[in-house]
């Protein structure tokens, strides 16, 4: 068990110093950062170019091809309004405000599932901490850094659960929607929605889908589809082993070359994981727990660890996960080795190698070393799945 007194004498003292040396890190070095345009920004900027006057955005642009689907394009026509440093400065601070109101509904959720009230008392040194270990998150930073659009992600995720929760079927559908034209691998919630039966949201969220795409062939020309269907090894490589793609395949790929067999192990692995979901469902329905926090934890871990590859930014929305864990194990009273297992986990997925080249050449050593995102995800992945083991024996 872990002492409210203590934890809270440890919070008061510690939480606030130590916050402001980060924030203080934190502003400085993306003050550097922002004199020159990230990576992904400025692909996100030339692709937007590109739309506005209809023509092809999914060409090498920059140093990269953009691969968010054509409804994406609509938020990116709107970055070249500005000179492109200007233009990143202000994606960049909107990108923080989107966490902070993504965050904000994530304690809410939190907040409604607190039945002794123990947020209340420590809410602002809670925030205080929560932002602390997201800022030298790395997968955080990294998404900021390079200007991706991981934090609407993550907004729009928490927005869709929030909006679920209070049976706001219709706004929750459509944040769903959003995440999905956005990023494609949220579509994955969908079969968790089916799980619980919410077969109205399903539809709800097809069918917006299908209007931001009709919208978005409209304004664009429906041939965006097809650029966006040609770009070469987009959707189905299962051959990366850049060091940056930390998900299954990209550990595989790091042990072995054999495609076709990686491949396989990939999408298996993903049909047990599917399956077990069912029966996660099934044996939270009969605790006093609503089944739905924890699933979405468990879709959130399948969206990242199964999607052919996974860049380190798009990890930034395993905060979900990573803070629903800490407080469902906090409020269920376990050991201080689950916490211990936690911790390990952020440090594993928050972490960054700066030179990953001086291991390619260590065999199986070294593709383990390369993939301590991926095994950091596995870690918390494992850590959901004993929560829903301790659920119905466990009063919350």
């Amino acid at each position: 068990m872990i002492p409210k007194l203590t934890l809270a004498r440890i919070i008061s003292f510690l939480v606030v110093p130590i916050f402001l040396l980060i924030a203080l890190q934190f502003i400085v070095s993306n003050i550097k950062l922002l004199k020159s345009p990230g990576q992904d920004f400025e692909v996100f900027y030339l692709s937007g170019q590109q739309a506005v006057v209809r023509q092809n955005s999914y060409l090498m642009l920059g140093k990269d091809i953009v691969r968010n689907p054509p409804p994406a394009l609509l938020l990116f026509m709107l970055l070249p309004l500005l000179p492109i440093q200007l233009s990143q400065i202000i994606w960049f601070i909107l990108s923080l405000i989107i966490f902070f109101i993504g965050s904000y509904f994530l304690f809410k959720i939190l907040a409604e599932l607190d039945r002794d009230k123990f947020l209340l008392p420590l809410n602002w040194k809670l925030w205080l901490l929560y932002l602390s270990l997201a800022f030298i998150f790395f997968p955080f930073r990294y998404n900021l850094g390079s200007g991706q659009v991981n934090n609407v992600l993550f907004l729009l995720i928490v927005s869709a659960f929030y909006l679920s929760q209070h049976k706001r079927w219709g706004l929750s559908a459509l944040s769903l929607a959003l995440a999905i034209v956005l990023k494609i691998t949220p579509i994955f919630l969908l079969y968790t929605l089916l799980i619980e039966k919410k077969v109205q949201t399903v539809l709800s969220t097809v069918a917006y889908v299908v209007a931001i795409g009709l919208i978005t062939g409209l304004i664009l020309g429906f041939r965006v589809y097809g650029d966006y269907l040609s770009i070469p090894s987009s959707f189905f490589d299962f051959g990366i082993s850049t060091y940056y793609n930390q998900s299954l395949a990209g550990f595989l790929a790091r042990v072995s070359n054999n495609f076709e067999l990686n491949k396989w192990l990939v999408l298996a692995t993903l049909i047990i994981a599917s399956i077990s979901l069912l029966f996660v469902h099934k044996r939270l329905v009969k605790s006093s727990f609503s089944p739905s926090t924890l699933l979405w934890n468990l879709s959130i871990l399948f969206m990242l660890i199964f999607a052919p590859f996974a860049w380190q930014y798009h990890f930034a929305i395993i905060i979900f996960p990573l803070v629903v864990t800490a407080f469902l194990g906090y409020k269920m009273k376990l050991s201080y080795r689950f916490f211990s297992l936690l911790v390990l986990s952020y440090l594993l997925i928050g972490w960054n190698i700066k030179n990953p080249t001086s291991y390619i050449n260590s065999g199986l050593v070294g593709a383990v070393i390369l993939s301590h995102t991926f095994i950091g995800t596995t870690l918390l992945l494992f850590l959901n799945y004993y929560l829903v083991t301790k659920f119905p024996k466990v009063k919350i």
